[in-house]
């Protein structure tokens, strides 16, 4: 769901399966054939919406705090995450790692207010050479 300025919500909906995510990101912008049923509006449906359990997903109260803080925070909690993630797949380290090495990292780089896109990119290579240097450590 996207929340836009106005105050409306766009959502793109789907029964309960990875598969048309998954489809999506794939294939994106073009789609492809139904591989399975969409929903069916003919039927009662019932659709609940609960607050994110942040103890389960530790990475979004972390994007959340990256952006509180604002200037570079951002770009450093995407550039962590990615080297995490990558490092995760190449089985470098844990999953729980992940939000670690994203912790870690945000509290070692300088925030700053970037007044060009060359800072913007110097912060996304400072973190993710932070990052990686977390991850070799011990």
């Amino acid at each position: 769901m996207v929340e836009f300025t106005d105050g409306s919500i766009l959502s793109q909906m789907s029964p309960p399966s990875m598969t048309f995510a998954i489809q999506h990101a794939l294939l994106y912008p073009q789609r492809a054939e139904k591989t399975e049923p969409s929903l069916n509006f003919e039927k009662s449906l019932k659709i609940e919406f609960f607050p994110p359990d942040i103890k389960r997903y530790p990475c979004l109260q972390l994007a959340y705090d990256s952006l509180k803080i604002g200037g570079t925070g951002p770009t450093v909690f995407n550039a962590a995450n990615e080297v995490s993630v990558e490092s995760f797949l190449n089985k470098k380290i844990a999953f729980p790692d992940i939000a670690k090495t994203i912790e870690k990292t945000l509290e070692s780089c300088n925030n700053f207010e970037p007044d060009t896109l060359e800072e913007v990119l110097e912060a996304d290579a400072n973190a993710r050479q932070t990052a990686s240097q977390i991850i070799r450590q011990p």
